[in-house]
C-alpha cells in the first residue's frame, strides 16, 4: 500500500516519471528430498508474490539476483561441491535467466526489467570476471527469447559495508584498503582490480570477448586443481552454515571447486544429489496451473496466516 501511494504521489507530480521498485530474488533448491516441496512452494513465494501486488503500479520491475541457496528444513546448508561468493550465495547464472523469463512470461512486456542488482563478493578476483561475464550472457540469452530488460546495475564499484556481513565480503570492482595513518585517521585508498577493466571493455565493445571469456575460466580452473584457496565469510559445509550469525567479521578459507557453472553448463544440486532433474520452480517451463493468479492469491493467503500466527508466538514469547 505505501508503494501504491507513492507512485500515485509521483503520478500527479509527472505523469511521464518512471516509478518502480527492486525486488531481491534468488533461486531456493531442496538440499535433500524432504525440502523439495518447501523449496518449491517458498520459491514460488519469494518470487512471485510481492510484483504481483504493485504490478499494475509500477512502469518496471527490478530485480536483485546474486544466486543460489540450497534449503535444508528451515535453515540453509553450503555443499562442498557448489561455488559460492564469499558471502554464500552460490553461483548460478542460469538463474537469472530463467527469473527473467519467467517474469516476462507472467506480466508480459507492458512490464520491463531492469537488474538492478547483481554481483558477487570475492576479494581475489578470480571468480569475479567469470561471474560477470556468464551474467551478462544470460541477461543476453533473455532478451533473444522475447525479454525486455531496459538495463543492468552490477554490484558494487566498490567494497562496502554489508548490512548482515560487515566488511568481510568484497564486492566492489575496485579494492578498498582500510588501513589507519600515523594520525589516527582512517585511510581509503581505492585499487581498481582487473574486472574493472574487464566490464570497461564490455560497456565500450558491447560485447563479451570469448577471449577474455576462455582465458578467465581456464584461470579459475587451475586454480581449482592445484586445490587453491579464497576467503569465505560463512561458517564451512553443512546445514547452519548461514544462520543467526549472519556470516564471519574475519573469512575462513575455501577451496575454488572444479565444476562447470557457466551459462547452460551448470547441473543442479537437486539433479546430482537427489535425483530431481526439473522442479516445480516458476520458470518459462512451469505448468499454468503453477503460476496462476488464483493459485497465487490462495499461497498468499496460507502464508499470511503463517507469518501472522509466527507473529503472535513471538510475541508471547517476549
Amino acid at each position: 500500500e505505501a508503494h501504491k501511494r507513492v507512485h500515485a504521489i509521483v503520478k500527479r507530480k509527472d505523469a511521464n516519471t518512471m516509478v518502480g521498485a527492486a525486488h531481491h530474488i534468488g533461486v531456493l533448491t531442496p538440499n535433500g528430498p524432504a525440502d523439495v516441496v518447501p523449496a518449491a512452494w517458498s520459491h514460488f513465494m519469494f518470487t512471485f508474490y510481492f510484483p504481483d501486488l504493485i504490478a499494475s503500479h509500477v512502469d518496471f520491475l527490478g530485480v536483485n539476483y546474486y544466486g543460489q541457496e540450497l534449503l535444508a528444513g528451515a535453515d540453509v546448508a553450503v555443499s562442498p561441491t557448489e561455488e559460492y561468493s564469499e558471502a554464500g550465495r552460490g553461483v548460478y547464472p542460469d538463474g537469472l535467466y530463467h527469473f527473467l523469463l519467467a517474469f516476462h512470461r507472467r506480466y508480459g512486456s507492458k512490464l520491463p526489467l531492469w537488474v538492478t542488482e547483481n554481483g558477487v563478493a570475492d576479494a581475489t578476483d578470480n571468480l569475479r570476471p567469470v561471474y560477470l561475464m556468464e551474467h551478462l550472457l544470460a541477461i543476453q540469452a533473455a532478451i533473444a527469447r522475447g525479454v525486455k530488460v531496459l538495463g543492468y546495475v552490477f554490484w558494487t564499484m566498490s567494497d562496502n559495508w554489508e548490512w548482515a556481513d560487515g566488511y568481510c565480503p568484497k564486492f566492489g570492482l575496485v579494492e578498498v584498503r582500510r588501513s589507519l595513518k600515523d594520525d589516527g585517521t582512517l585511510a581509503l585508498e581505492r585499487v581498481k582490480r582487473r574486472s574493472f577493466g574487464v566490464y570497461q571493455k564490455i560497456i565500450q565493445s558491447n560485447a563479451v570477448d570469448t577471449r577474455e571469456r576462455e582465458a578467465s575460466w581456464d584461470e579459475l580452473m587451475r586454480l581449482a586443481k592445484e586445490n587453491a584457496t579464497r576467503p569465505f565469510c560463512r561458517a564451512l559445509e553443512g546445514v547452519g552454515g548461514m544462520t543467526g550469525a549472519f556470516g564471519l567479521d574475519e573469512p575462513v578459507h575455501r577451496p575454488w571447486i572444479a565444476k562447470d557453472w557457466r551459462l547452460g553448463a551448470y547441473r543442479t544440486h537437486a539433479a546430482e544429489h537427489i535425483g530431481v532433474e526439473h522442479l516445480p520452480l516458476p520458470w518459462h517451463t512451469t505448468p499454468e496451473w503453477m503460476i496462476s493468479k488464483d493459485v497465487a492469491k490462495g499461497l498468499a493467503y496460507i502464508y499470511e496466516s503463517s507469518v501472522n500466527v509466527s507473529s503472535r508466538v513471538i510475541r508471547d514469547e517476549l
